[in-house]
């Protein structure tokens, strides 16, 4: 995969490998090998994923038999914080690293510190405005890019693996996280 592909990254409900447009919660860009951050509204996110097993699907822009559908379980929900309080961004830590390179761009300290300022505390938006987060990542996959995707998917191997899923933390137990914790150049 160059490295100029988009991945489409989605969070999603268990059980919704045939249908994925069904289990589609929000969207995502993965930042890590496992850490993806989730486009805002975080509250509508975390509601939505209250009491349920989520994991992320993330494969290439361009569905194709030689490009695996990854679904990977989510491991911890964590809220970034801004100004104390206020919640600007959310991240979901996945249980095992995704074999797609993350999105990443050398930035000078203090420049998406700088970004989520002028975006009030956004961090969705202040990643969007440096160009980590293109237009088409912000939206939501079509129906038919999500069919193209379930065909793929049905027809690729299978792994089987023994890891023990663990659900989501309720939003009263979501770890907050300084924005500057997981990146380096704030």
């Amino acid at each position: 995969m160059s490295e100029h592909d988009e991945l489409v990254v989605s969070i999603q409900r268990t059980g919704h490998e045939t249908e994925p447009w069904s289990g589609h919660i929000a969207t995502g860009v993965l930042v890590r090998p496992g850490m993806v951050l989730v486009q805002s509204p975080v509250q509508r996110v975390l509601d939505l994923v209250a009491g349920e097993d989520i994991e992320v699907l993330i494969t290439a822009g361009t569905p194709s038999t030689d490009r695996p559908v990854e679904r990977i379980a989510a491991k911890q929900l964590s809220e970034f914080h801004w100004n104390g309080n206020q919640v600007g961004g959310l991240a979901v830590m996945l249980e095992r690293d995704s074999s797609y390179p993350p999105r990443a761009v050398k930035l000078e300290a203090g420049v998406l510190f700088a970004a989520v300022r002028s975006a009030k505390g956004d961090v969705w938006g202040g990643a969007q405005s440096l160009g980590l987060i293109s237009a088409r990542q912000s939206e939501t996959p079509s129906v038919e890019l999500f069919r193209a995707i379930a065909k793929v998917e049905k027809d690729q191997p299978r792994l089987s693996t023994a890891i023990l899923q663990q659900r989501p933390k309720p939003k009263s137990e979501v770890t907050p996280l300084s924005i500057c914790e997981w990146v380096p150049w704030c």
